[in-house]
């Protein structure tokens, strides 16, 4: 469940710089910290749904992070958000599946995280290894990387829709340089 913005006290001598999203509040002569744990749990969301579902491949857990009414939007999947078309987090969990079958050895590292409000932007990097037909060539068995942006949508605790984008042409051009043979 996501909560409101709290007030902790925290001392002055608790060494306050490890606390990166804070704001000290002076009531009452004593020093407070509004912590804004909306923004902690978004991220915290965001961070365990990369970390355990994409880069662990548990999609077993993807229940706890993915809303059952889940949208996400891409040009480079469908020009119509996965949500419109029925798809809901049993068949974005096949997708998941199937892609990473392609797509081995996954794994995602965030290159910069921002949120604000309801939404969590992440710039990443995807290294993988290339083990299935993707893109229109066969496989090349070699590691490959892409970049690529992600804004999520968090409402109650939960991704409900997310707007990506990544480097195409550049993956393109990395599998044309390793010899990948079209098929």
């Amino acid at each position: 469940m996501v909560k409101f913005d709290t007030y902790r006290w925290i001392p002055a001598f608790a060494g306050m710089t490890k606390y990166s999203n804070f704001k000290l509040i002076h009531l009452h002569s004593e020093i407070y910290v509004k912590i804004k744990n909306i923004t902690m749990n978004s991220e915290n969301i965001v961070r365990n749904f990369i970390e355990i579902v994409l880069n662990k491949a548990d999609f077993d857990a993807i229940d706890q992070y993915i809303d059952p009414h889940f949208q996400t939007h891409s040009l480079h999947h469908n020009p119509t958000p996965m949500g419109s078309m029925g798809t809901h987090p049993p068949s974005f969990k096949e997708a998941l599946i199937h892609s990473q079958k392609i797509l081995a050895n996954f794994n995602r590292a965030i290159d910069d995280l921002i949120v604000e409000g309801d939404k969590v932007v992440v710039r990443y990097t995807t290294t993988v290894t290339q083990v299935g037909e993707f893109m229109g060539f066969a496989p090349t068995n070699k590691e490959v990387s892409f970049t690529g942006v992600s804004i999520y949508r968090i409402v109650g605790g939960k991704i409900v829709e997310e707007w990506y984008v990544w480097d195409r042409l550049g993956l393109h051009d990395q599998l044309k340089e390793l010899g990948a043979v079209t098929v």
